[in-house]
């Protein structure tokens, strides 16, 4: 999960998304953050977490995608306080 949130901090954007729209969001945090990349890095060596160990934005976007759909997804449906789905477990 650590790694997830170094990569994609976006994830709980995921649900339901084609890879478009999530590139799309993974976009315009870059944007709002655009030291993301700074930050991510002294929050890895911070936990002392390889940076050439965490997996790419690429694969964590298709995993995200893969997972945020179909029957699994909805079984695991985790839903805030105010009805929107937050996320799917993996």
């Amino acid at each position: 999960m650590v790694q997830l949130s170094l990569v994609a901090p976006w994830w709980r954007d995921a649900l339901g998304r084609t890879p478009e729209e999530l590139q799309a969001v993974a976009d315009e945090y870059r944007e709002d953050l655009p030291d993301f990349a700074r930050r991510r890095d002294r929050a890895a060596r911070t936990l002392g977490i390889d940076l050439d160990g965490l997996p790419s934005e690429a694969t964590v976007l298709a995993r995200l995608v893969e997972r945020s759909r179909g029957t699994l997804a909805a079984a695991c449906l985790i839903v805030g306080y105010e009805g929107d789905p937050l996320s799917a477990c993996p």
